[in-house]
């Protein structure tokens, strides 16, 4: 799948792009544009959304990225019983995304985990959020490293 003509993502089979009325109740923090895809059988959604840097989004380092989705991302599930797990790196085709992952109680009792990560290349910003239940959680992520260190830009 290629995303805003630079990245190219080779998912597997078993991926497919969410319907409109799927989406509805589904917000990217950051804002930009976005694909979102799910895997039924893993218990997995996948997010990759993206927008070019005004002004002063052009002196934003990566870690500068990560800290304001981090940011976003706490507001958003303070209420959800949130908690940090891990923070690290994840390799998209070559280039670093920064990040971290944490656990979340969904509305409806399911126990998550998630991951999200940000990137910068040249005037544009990426941010990469894996949604999945929790008994998965290592398999999922491992799957989306996988899937996003074969990427590549084009």
């Amino acid at each position: 799948m290629q995303i805003n003509n630079a990245l190219e993502i080779p998912f597997p089979e078993g991926f497919r792009k969410m319907s409109e009325n799927e989406l509805a109740g589904l917000k990217m923090p950051e804002g930009g544009e976005s694909v979102v895809l799910s895997n039924e059988e893993k218990h997995l959604i996948f997010t990759v959304g993206w927008k070019k840097a005004g002004f002063l989004g052009r002196m934003l380092s990566t870690r500068d990225l990560e800290a304001t989705m981090g940011l976003l991302i706490r507001k958003a599930m303070k209420h959800l019983d949130y908690s940090e797990t891990d923070a690290g790196d994840l390799e998209v085709g070559g280039e670093t995304a920064e990040g971290f992952c944490y656990r979340y109680t969904a509305a409806n009792g399911t126990e998550m985990s998630a991951a999200s990560y940000a990137l910068k290349k040249g005037n544009t910003s990426y941010y990469f959020h894996l949604y999945s239940r929790r008994q998965l959680e290592s398999e999922n992520i491992e799957l989306v490293r996988r899937i996003l260190g074969s990427a590549r830009w084009i």
